[in-house]
């Protein structure tokens, strides 16, 4: 039988961390999740786990551009929330800021 377990980590940070202090947590992550499937073979009996693989599915970084340019698109298409002073993606724009 075979088995998979999500895992999420999420970093809130107040600045760009790097790619060596990222890579250090990931790397720890991956050596507490393979503890922890050890101790589920302690704590049941009968349990045998032949494999444990660790892999990242995706990484991302959030941006408020993104957030942005959705908002953009919304109201440039929709005529009734579009900005009143000026027109075009000029005015949506600065109604954003």
């Amino acid at each position: 039988m075979e088995s998979s377990l999500r895992h999420v980590i999420e970093y809130d940070v107040e600045s760009y961390p790097t790619v060596s202090a990222l890579a250090e947590s990931l790397i720890a992550n991956e050596r507490l999740v393979k503890e922890a499937v050890l101790l589920l073979e302690a704590f049941a009996p009968g349990l045998i786990v032949e494999n444990t693989t660790v892999s990242v599915r995706r990484i991302v970084q959030e941006s408020p551009l993104k957030q942005m340019l959705v908002a953009a698109i919304v109201t440039a298409v929709q005529p009734k929330l579009r900005c009143r002073s000026g027109s075009g993606w000029n005015s949506v724009w600065r109604a954003l800021r």
